[in-house]
């Protein structure tokens, strides 16, 4: 499958230095991996953002599933 993301950028009011760090990994994934309801998302060959739904966020585990 393929994951694009629109365009990403920051709002620049009271904007944490995470916040921008965060927008700079996701404008540089290249990969994903999803594994036991588990999602990564590779923006280098070791390092990843990873995503996990919460046990009552059932509407997001349910598109999780369909990737």
């Amino acid at each position: 499958g393929t994951l694009a993301f629109g365009a990403l950028g920051i709002t620049k009011m009271n904007e944490q230095k995470d916040g921008k760090r965060y927008v700079d990994c996701l404008s540089r994934v290249s990969r994903y991996q999803f594994d036991n309801a588990t999602l990564r998302l590779y923006y280098s060959d070791t390092e990843y953002l990873q995503y996990r739904p919460a046990p009552d966020d059932n509407p997001l585990g349910k598109i999780i599933e369909k990737l």
